[in-house]
């Protein structure tokens, strides 16, 4: 120990809020932190009684399957790929005409 009065007193008072709290000050203090938010999300957080399934959560359910998910998957990103050069295709040959004329 010592002889600074103030360190004196802060191990004396970090002593006795070890004695009354049975831990070091700094979890004390942690857990009177996280109970003073558990109450305040109780107070302000009301959770209805049964929680309504609504139509995400049933396409979620679907949709992230763990067997269906991924064939799901590749399969929406073919058809994206097949819209993509189907819809494009038109645009493509109307450009090339436009720069065949142009270069004529």
């Amino acid at each position: 120990m010592t002889d600074d009065p103030v360190l004196k007193t802060r191990e004396e008072s970090l002593a006795r809020l070890k004695k009354i709290y049975g831990d070091d000050a700094e979890t004390a203090i942690a857990d009177a932190r996280y109970g003073y938010i558990s109450g305040l999300l109780k107070d302000a957080l009301k959770k209805p009684a049964v929680e309504r399934v609504s139509l995400s959560d049933k396409i979620d359910k679907f949709v992230l399957n763990r067997w269906l998910g991924l064939p799901l998957f590749l399969g929406v990103m073919y058809g994206v790929f097949q819209l993509d050069f189907t819809v494009a295709t038109p645009f493509m040959d109307w450009i090339a005409q436009f720069f065949g004329w142009l270069s004529g």
